[in-house]
């Protein structure tokens, strides 16, 4: 439970509230990032580990992808 997907995973097991999102890959980061995207106007990309607000990025329809380079495939996020 130290990690965002880790709570995600625990939540759903104790029938917790969770906005509607899913743990993933940095390589599924973009795929899942545009799905989430049709069908609702803003989302908001949390590395795995990390807090106090650290390392988020909140996405809204039609925004351009930020020009850094991607992140590497095997890191580990939760979109929501």
């Amino acid at each position: 439970m130290n990690t965002k997907s880790g709570f995600r995973t625990t939540a759903q097991s104790l029938g917790l509230r969770l906005p509607h999102g899913r743990a993933c890959a940095g390589a599924e980061l973009d795929q899942l990032t545009t799905a989430l995207l049709a069908s609702h106007r803003r989302v908001v990309l949390k590395t795995d580990r990390s807090a106090g607000g650290h390392g988020l990025h909140f996405v809204s329809r039609g925004d351009r992808p930020p020009p850094s380079s991607p992140p590497p495939p095997e890191s580990r996020w939760v979109v929501e």
